[in-house]
C-alpha cells in the first residue's frame, strides 16, 4: 500500500494548521539531531557502509544484546518486507486492527494470509501459521502484550515466528520489551523504529533484533546500502546521546490521556483506552471520511481516518496529543461536528 496508510498530510498541504494523524512526537526533530545531521552532509560524498554496522553495533550496546543479532534497516517497513520475503510462500496470521504493512509485505511475497483479533489472543492460543505478526504496542488502538504472554506464545507454538513490532515501545511509559528474549527464544522476531519517538521519519531508519542464525540468513536477501549516509550518522548520534535525545514520554502520555478523557465526554464518540501518545475512537453517527473532511476544511485540522485498517468500521479514527490547546481545539471541532450530524 503506497498510499492510504495514513499520513497524507501532502496532500493537503498549506490547508493544515495541526496534524493529529501522525503518530510521531508533536516536540519536532532535536535541535542537536538537527545540526550534528546538517554538519554530516560531507557524508554524501561517499558510499555509506553497506551494512550499517557501526549503527548496528551501537544499537546492540543499547540493548545488551550480540551485534550479529540485530541488522539495520531502511524504515521498519524494510524489515517487514525483508521478513516476509525471507518467509516467501508460507503462512501468515496478522493480529488485528494492525497496521496494514504487515499484510501488504505478506501478500507482495505470496504468504496465505489469516486474521485474528488481537483482544482475543491468549497463552493457550494455538497458531498454525509459519509467521504471526503483532504490533506491540498496537497501532491503531494502543493495544499492549506482555512480555510473558508473548515468551509463553512462542514456547507453546515452536514451529511459528512471532514478529513483534515495537515501533511505539518508547512512547508508552512502563513497557516491556521482548528484545531481551531474542536470545533464548528462536521463533522471536522485533522490530523497532527510530523515527517515531525522535521525529525523523523522512530518515527512514528501523532495525530487527533477532536470533542470530535468523539474522544471518536475512542478510542473503538484504540489498547493501539501504540505510544511507545521513540516516545511520543520525542512528549513531542518537544512540550516543540515547537518553539526552528522548522526548517527555510521561508528559505525552498524560497529554493523550486528558485527551481520551475530554473526548470521551463528547456525546456520539467512543473512545478506546491507550496508554501511548495516540488513542482509537468510534463515532456513534457519520463516518471517519466526513469528520476528517470536516476538520480539514472547517478547522484545518488533519486526523487519520482509520477505515481502511482491518477489523475496523468505517467509523473509525485515530489521533495523537498534539498539546493541550491543541487538543481542545481538536475535541472542540469534533463535538461540533458530532452536534451537525446529529441535527440531521
Amino acid at each position: 500500500m503506497i498510499n492510504g496508510h495514513g499520513n497524507d498530510w501532502h496532500l493537503y498541504r498549506g490547508r493544515i494548521v495541526t496534524d493529529f494523524s501522525s503518530n510521531v512526537v508533536p516536540s519536532g526533530i532535536d535541535a542537536s539531531l538537527s545540526a550534528h545531521v546538517a554538519q554530516c552532509i560531507h557524508l554524501l560524498a561517499n558510499y555509506p557502509e553497506p551494512d550499517a554496522a557501526t549503527l548496528a553495533a551501537k544499537l546492540a550496546a543499547h540493548h545488551d544484546v550480540d551485534s550479529d543479532c540485530v541488522m539495520v534497516t531502511n524504515g521498519s517497513a524494510e524489515a517487514f518486507y525483508l521478513l516476509a520475503h525471507h518467509f516467501s510462500g508460507g503462512q501468515s496470521q496478522v493480529a488485528i486492527p494492525a497496521f496494514a504493512e504487515y499484510e501488504d509485505a505478506a501478500r507482495a511475497h505470496n504468504h496465505t494470509l489469516s486474521f485474528v483479533a488481537g483482544s482475543d489472543i491468549t497463552a493457550t492460543t494455538q497458531f498454525t501459521a509459519g509467521v504471526v505478526w503483532l504490533g506491540n504496542p498496537n497501532n491503531p488502538d494502543g493495544r499492549v502484550l506482555s512480555p510473558e504472554l508473548i515468551a509463553e506464545l512462542c514456547k507453546q507454538n515452536p514451529k511459528t515466528h512471532f514478529i513483534v513490532d515495537e515501533a511505539y515501545a518508547v512512547l508508552c511509559p512502563g513497557f516491556r520489551s521482548v528484545i531481551s528474549l531474542v536470545d533464548m527464544l528462536p521463533n522471536l522476531v522485533v522490530v523497532r523504529s527510530l523515527t517515531k519517538v525522535f521525529a525523523i521519519p523522512g530518515l527512514r531508519l528501523g532495525y530487527i533484533v533477532a536470533n542470530r542464525n535468523l539474522v544471518k540468513l536475512l542478510w542473503n536477501i538484504k540489498m547493501p546500502w539501504s540505510v544511507n549516509a545521513l540516516a545511520a550518522e543520525a542512528g549513531c548520534f542518537i544512540a550516543d546521546n540515547y537518553q539526552a535525545l528522548l522526548p517527555d514520554v510521561s508528559s505525552l502520555a498524560q497529554s493523550c490521556a486528558s485527551l481520551q478523557n475530554v473526548l470521551r465526554s463528547v456525546d456520539g464518540v467512543e473512545v478506546t483506552p491507550s496508554g501511548t501518545n495516540y488513542l482509537l475512537a468510534r463515532l456513534t453517527k457519520g463516518s471517519a471520511a466526513q469528520l476528517k473532511e470536516f476538520l480539514v476544511e472547517q478547522h484545518g485540522l488533519l486526523i487519520r481516518d482509520a477505515s481502511n485498517f482491518r477489523g475496523l468500521s468505517p467509523a473509525h479514527f485515530r489521533v495523537a496529543t498534539q498539546g493541550a490547546q491543541n487538543d481542545s481545539a481538536l475535541v472542540a471541532a469534533i463535538a461540533r461536528f458530532v452536534s451537525e450530524i446529529y441535527r440531521e
